[in-house]
């Protein structure tokens, strides 16, 4: 079993999980609110499950939670949301993540939120002391592996203040915090403030392994 963690800013993932993506729409048309529902006073969340492309456009939508009869709405009212492309190191990466809708007395609106695409840089790049993740017990016996993203705060003198799991199996996410909280910095031009970013920690099960995986 081998477990890596990426020194480099490369390469960019081919897609990044994240929350709630409301925020960050550029157009997030409201749904239309089915008549059958409101005759019979149905009301609720409805949550659904997007993936946005390279340009912002939706690739794909999916409702995932909420009432049935309102769901088809909201996965309607998804597809013709716009995003703001996101960037990492430049080059714009695909996001899966989820648009709410809350269906009520008043007019439907989507969930209004603080934008949570600002995806901070990966700082890989810039460690002069990334130490390695151990690869859990619990992990190896189900073969989990993949990528683990990691949002720290530097402070001025590249030391890490903070450390929070954004996406990756659960399994693998305390080992990585663990590990990023270890980590040193060293900057080209000492910054005024304090630096947010991403660590990204690669986990690789070992040869064969792949048969025993979900």
């Amino acid at each position: 079993m081998s477990v890596q963690a990426s020194f480099t800013q490369e390469p960019v993932p081919k897609i990044i999980n994240t929350g709630v993506v409301n925020g960050k729409a550029i157009s997030l048309p409201a749904p239309n609110y089915p008549e059958k529902a409101k005759e019979n006073n149905i009301k609720g969340a409805v949550t659904v499950e997007v993936v946005i492309g390279h340009k912002g456009n939706i690739e794909s939508a999916k409702a995932i939670s909420g009432h049935d009869d309102l769901r088809d709405a909201a996965t309607e009212a998804a597809r013709q949301a716009k995003f703001q492309p996101t960037l990492i190191n430049g080059i714009p990466v695909k996001v899966k993540g989820v648009i709410v809708y809350n269906f009520g007395s008043k007019p439907v609106k989507p969930a209004s939120q603080k934008s949570v695409l600002k995806s901070p840089p990966v700082v890989n790049g810039l460690a002069s002391a990334l130490p390695k993740p151990d690869y859990p017990p619990a992990a190896k016996a189900v073969c989990a592996e993949g990528n683990v993203f990691v949002e720290v705060v530097i402070n001025t003198e590249g030391t890490v203040l903070s450390a929070k799991a954004a996406s990756g199996h659960p399994l693998l996410r305390a080992s990585s915090v663990k590990a990023a909280e270890k980590a040193k910095f060293k900057f080209m031009h000492t910054p005024k403030l304090n630096t947010t970013g991403i660590l990204v920690y690669k986990f690789k099960s070992e040869t064969g392994c792949s048969s025993k995986s979900d």
